[in-house]
C-alpha cells in the first residue's frame, strides 16, 4: 500500500504561508549549526536557491 505523503527534496514545497516558510528556514539554519562549516554553507546556499525559486 502506497503512502499518501509525498516527500519532496525541496523543504519549502509544503510551506505555503510566510510563517510556514519562516519556520522551514529557521529549521534549516538550526540544523546547519550542528554540521561542519562546509556542509552548513552548502545547505544554506541550497535553501537560499530554493527560496528564490519560490518567488
Amino acid at each position: 500500500m502506497k503512502s499518501k505523503a509525498n516527500f519532496s527534496p525541496n523543504p519549502f514545497a509544503n510551506a505555503h504561508t510566510k510563517e510556514e516558510k519562516e519556520n522551514v528556514w529557521n529549521l534549516l539554519k538550526s540544523k546547519a549549526v550542528r554540521l561542519s562549516r562546509e556542509e552548513a554553507e552548502k545547505l544554506l546556499k541550497e535553501a537560499i536557491r530554493l527560496q528564490k525559486a519560490e518567488k
